[in-house]
């Protein structure tokens, strides 16, 4: 019962200080401390959680919320929208559920049931039935899909299909194409993933010098994010510092 009582009091004290920080009606302090437990619950359902639901990690964060106390809700919901109305978005928002909760073959159904009519070649369409053979390791479909998407629709560009392609390529052992879709993607890939995967695969192949010269960049670029991107980048971080050569670990610092 303490331990109840200490983490209920850290509730109230969590959405005092929101109400602070945020410069929210001061009446919220009163409602809080008068009714506790309820006044934090009710403040944040009425003032913190639409502010949640307007960012992707709030977004994130309130999804994984509802999944923890209904794990099938938004499978649910979505469902019963396409029972309604079957319409591309509709089939679409589905697909996503299913590819999140790993339901590859519901997604892949959905997703090439959406690949008909004007629709036939849709690139954002294609794109995601080639994220989900990539996650099932059916890489030759993947490069299938991918290819395909490239030449029924020459102009798309994007830089996460960009992405995938290479890695494809690398998973179907095909290092050399990979190689050159690197050396492109290193170029105008926002972030740090594609320098890091270029750097792993550089290395993999025995090119130390280059690979090398992948994580000195990443970490030059490091120092120049924010703090909250550096969180985010954190996994290439990690590598770029795990593969760097003594040496020049030593002439970084």
């Amino acid at each position: 019962m303490p331990v109840l009582a200490v983490l209920l009091g850290f509730l109230d004290l969590i959405t005092i200080a929101h109400v602070i920080k945020t410069d929210r009606e001061r009446y919220w302090i009163s409602v809080i401390l008068f009714f506790p437990v309820i006044g934090a619950l009710t403040y944040f359902a009425v003032e913190m959680l639409p502010d949640l639901r307007k960012t992707r990690t709030g977004r994130r964060v309130v999804k994984k919320f509802n999944d923890t106390i209904d794990p099938q809700r938004e499978l649910r919901r979505l469902s019963r929208n396409l029972r309604i109305a079957d319409t591309i978005e509709n089939r679409i928002q589905l697909a996503d559920e299913c590819i999140e909760r790993e339901m590859y073959e519901d997604a892949i159904s959905l997703l090439k049931e959406s690949l008909q009519g004007l629709n036939e070649h849709s690139p954002d369409i294609m794109l995601r039935l080639a994220r989900v053979y990539f996650l099932q390791e059916h890489y030759i479909q993947t490069k299938q899909t991918l290819n395909e998407l490239i030449a029924e629709n020459p102009d798309f560009k994007s830089k996460e299909g960009h992405l995938l392609y290479a890695r494809t390529l690398v998973k179907l052992e095909e290092y050399d194409s990979a190689l050159e879709e690197y050396e492109i993607l290193v170029t105008y890939y926002p972030g740090l993933e594609a320098l890091g995967r270029y750097g792993l695969l550089l290395h993999k192949l025995g090119d130390t010098e280059k690979a090398q010269h992948m994580f000195n960049t990443i970490l030059d670029k490091m120092e120049l994010l924010p703090r909250d991107a550096q969180h985010m980048e954190k996994q290439w971080i990690d590598y770029a510092e795990t593969h760097l050569a003594p040496s020049a670990k030593i002439a970084k610092s």
